[in-house]
């Protein structure tokens, strides 16, 4: 019955970051802010709402609205360290800023996007041919 429990959260979660998703698509990026924090505070940490938060703060497309998404990445790579999702919207948040504004964010995604080992390098379902998963490490893709 706890896998039953968990299973409906889960639907919830995705419901939520569908909803978030939507939100920014049609340029209601304060919303989806809005709805994003309300369901992190609500629910607890979800790697899924940190990234569905820091994407609407990058729909925004502003310096300061990039400065908050960063801070969300990190809290969320805090958490979630290895989360291929938050660490891939990191990467492309460094990498798309402006080299002038932000020289130390935008080397953090030219020279630091996290890569998996070839050892590890994920194959089918993320599992190397190893068996391992890829290692990816949020320490990776920050700067020195």
């Amino acid at each position: 019955m706890n896998n039953n429990k968990e299973d409906v959260r889960d639907d919830v979660r995705d419901d939520v970051r569908g909803r978030i998703d939507a939100l920014v698509a049609v340029g209601r990026a304060a919303e989806a802010r809005a709805v994003a924090r309300t369901a992190l505070e609500a629910d607890g940490r979800d790697a899924g709402l940190f990234l569905s938060l820091a994407r609407a703060h990058m729909a925004e497309d502003d310096d300061d609205h990039d400065d908050a998404a960063e801070r969300v990445f990190r809290e969320g790579l805090d958490a979630f360290p290895d989360d291929v999702g938050l660490l891939a919207g990191y990467a492309e948040l460094c990498t798309r800023t402006d080299a002038l504004d932000r020289p130390g964010r935008h080397a953090r995604g030219r020279s630091r996007t996290p890569r998996p080992s070839a050892r590890t390098s994920p194959g089918f379902n993320g599992v190397g041919a190893s068996g391992d998963r890829g290692q990816l490490r949020f320490h990776e893709c920050q700067g020195q």
